[in-house]
């Protein structure tokens, strides 16, 4: 039987940064099986996810991509609490770093985020996706001059996916804030959900609504 590499996945506030980590244990006990579907009613909303060079495609899926991003990777954590059980506690795993550190010895990849990042990161099809906000924006577009006329990020949510062998930025979905402003959508807070993954598609909260894309 030929072993597998488990990896695991943390979020880490990096002075005012929030970064992406990912570490790995030795091999050991097999995963547990994949999580059974999740159904989630969405609404639509014209985001600036359309106009960004950097965002998922929405093409439609062929039968060939629908049917590889069914089956289970290796690793998946497709949800909050990794399966609809919600058992945070990990059973299966083995020799996971207790304190998975940034350049330690267990470290795959790191990759920037915003300065917050609240939702855990979801894996599944051998990607990671997580929300943050806009405060290291990798699009010329989310940047604006304030009124001394210097260069600073505009205030959104995003939801960056990356590709959990090397953590090779992949896309990312960028939503504008609610107009009501602070009162119903703190500044500098981004995409607070975590994302929930089914078959091709990652679904969460971003500001002004519950939102779906092709992963």
């Amino acid at each position: 039987m030929k072993s597998r590499l488990y990896r695991t996945l943390s979020i880490a506030a990096l002075g005012a940064t929030a970064a992406l980590i990912a570490s790995c244990n030795k091999p050991g006990t097999p995963a547990a099986p994949p999580a059974p579907p999740v159904v989630i009613t969405t609404t639509a909303e014209k985001a600036d996810v359309a106009e960004d060079p950097l965002a998922p495609s929405e093409a439609k899926a062929s039968v060939a991509e629908v049917k590889a991003a069914a089956k289970a990777p290796a690793l998946a954590i497709a949800m909050f609490g990794g399966d609809s059980t919600r058992n945070m506690g990990n059973f299966t795993a083995t020799n996971i770093p207790a304190e998975p550190k940034p350049d330690g010895p267990n470290m795959l990849w790191k990759a920037d985020l915003g300065s917050r990042a609240y939702g855990g990161p979801t894996i599944s099809g051998g990607k990671v996706v997580v929300g943050t906000n806009n405060d290291k924006p990798r699009n010329p577009r989310d940047i604006a001059k304030n009124m001394d006329g210097d260069e600073e990020p505009i205030d959104r949510g995003v939801l960056m996916c990356f590709d959990v062998k090397d953590g090779k930025f992949l896309w990312q979905a960028v939503h504008k804030k609610l107009e009501s402003g602070q009162v119903n959508d703190w500044p500098r807070e981004g995409v607070c959900s975590t994302p929930t993954i089914e078959g091709n598609r990652v679904y969460y909260i971003s500001n002004p609504a519950p939102w779906s894309v092709r992963i």
